[in-house]
């Protein structure tokens, strides 16, 4: 299975920049996105880095 993974509303946390939206979706065979279902779909609220 071909997946496309996207990230972006970058925000930053200690001085580094971290993508706070992530998503993953699948592909059809020509490289096209197949909007549902997501396969993952993450938000960041908060990092911290020690």
């Amino acid at each position: 299975m071909k997946v496309a993974h996207y990230s972006w509303a970058h925000d930053n946390f200690a001085g580094i920049v971290v993508p706070t939206l992530r998503r993953v979706q699948t592909l059809q065979a020509d490289g096209t996105v197949i909007a549902r279902p997501v396969l993952m779909d993450v938000e960041i609220f908060d990092a911290v880095f020690e």
